[in-house]
């Protein structure tokens, strides 16, 4: 015959039973929560890097379109070099034109040719006409260029007037294979850093530009 369970253990293992099952309880439903949590952050850290993504994607086709299209007016001054020369340089209609074209890409400041020693002969900034640049490094980046091929973009660097400036330049190569000089278009990173400021979304959000 089994002994009898006392009354009085029965009561004392109850309320352990009852908080063993609240804290299962308990248990279960900050699981659920901190899954359901973490899946909401899930969710805003997808979003968040898609829309970096998105940003990025605009950034490099706003700012390689704007270098693309300075690249393209210094391949047209390559090509048009022989008819802008008169007896005594330059025509001044070529100045103009250079002018113009400044006019009509807002984030280039100046479209310049040099000759062999770094002299300016030709410009939209007429300024410049006779001053020698052959010390700066897109002159000599562009002059060890011998086959005139590459497309040079220098680092953002600060003028004697204190103003920030990043230059694209491409090697003059004459028929015989020497070089003639440079074509250079000086760009405002200005313009760049007001068309990044324009792809923050939040104010703590920090934008910057890296060339490889």
């Amino acid at each position: 015959m089994m002994p009898s369970r006392s009354p009085t253990t029965a009561l004392r293992k109850q309320p352990a039973v009852r908080w063993m099952l609240l804290m299962l309880a308990l248990l279960t439903i900050g699981s659920v929560m901190a899954l359901a949590q973490w899946r909401d952050y899930a969710k805003v850290g997808d979003a968040e890097r898609e829309q970096l993504r998105t940003q990025t994607r605009i950034a490099d086709e706003l700012l390689s379109g704007q270098i693309q299209s300075a690249d393209a007016a210094l391949r047209t001054m390559l090509d048009s070099m022989e008819r802008w020369r008169g007896l005594d340089g330059y025509l001044p209609f070529a100045h103009e034109h250079l002018k113009r074209v400044a006019k009509m890409m807002p984030g280039s400041r100046t479209f310049a040719v040099y000759d062999r020693q770094g002299v300016v002969q030709l410009s939209n900034r007429l300024e410049l006409l006779g001053m020698e640049f052959s010390k700066r490094d897109y002159f000599i980046a562009s002059a060890a260029d011998k086959k005139g091929t590459l497309l040079h973009i220098q680092p953002p660097y600060q003028t004697a007037q204190g103003v920030w400036m990043m230059t694209i330049s491409r090697a003059i190569v004459r028929p015989d294979g020497q070089f003639g000089g440079v074509v250079a278009a000086t760009l405002s990173p200005e313009y760049f850093q007001a068309r990044l400021k324009d792809l923050r979304y939040v104010p703590d959000m920090r934008v910057t530009l890296l060339h490889e």
